[in-house]
């Protein structure tokens, strides 16, 4: 009685998808158009600065369970800086997960732009941002501004696990293995 069978695994493997980040770093650091592959924290401090945000946002994500990280280090916060970031990185197949490293409207607006503009190939993307408002309401005007099924709104901020934070107005976001 019963179904009896075998298998025999070869080769297992479980990871978070790519996260793409774009954040400032440290003051005259910035390369605008160019994504780095990041797999360490050590490359992230000494190319980026260790006290940098985008540097305190990639350790979060590898604490997450994040393998590589496509970096875009900004020169300057402006949302004309993130627009061209975001679409650098919504062109790349491999990220699956773009974080903003700012909080403002502008910016996250320039987020969801580039999330659903991008290609069949990389259409599956999802956008992750924080909101820093006041008040209830100012949360849930800043979620029917963006009202995307494809754009996460983090707030309040996570820290790391040692409970640092990122610069105010950065996102500090704490991806689960779900």
């Amino acid at each position: 009685p019963g179904v009896y069978t075998s298998y025999v695994v070869s080769e297992s493997r479980y990871s978070l998808p790519n996260a793409g980040i774009a954040g400032v770093a440290a003051e005259g650091d910035g390369d605008d158009d160019i994504v780095h592959s990041v797999t360490s924290l050590a490359y992230a401090e000494e190319t980026f600065g260790a006290d940098a945000d985008i540097t305190k946002l990639i350790k979060i994500l590898f604490e997450s369970g994040v393998y590589e990280v496509k970096a875009v280090p900004l020169s300057d916060g402006t949302a004309a800086s993130y627009t061209a970031a975001f679409a650098l990185l919504a062109a790349d197949e491999s990220v699956r997960i773009i974080v903003s490293g700012s909080n403002l409207p502008a910016v996250a607006s320039a987020l969801k732009t580039a999330i659903l503009s991008a290609d069949v190939r990389a259409a599956h993307k999802i956008g992750v941002f924080e909101c820093s408002a006041e008040t209830a309401s100012g949360y849930v005007s800043a979620a029917e501004a963006i009202n995307c099924e494809r754009m996460v709104l983090v707030s309040p901020a996570a820290l790391d696990y040692e409970g640092n934070a990122a610069a105010v107005g950065s996102l500090r976001v704490r991806l689960s293995r779900g």
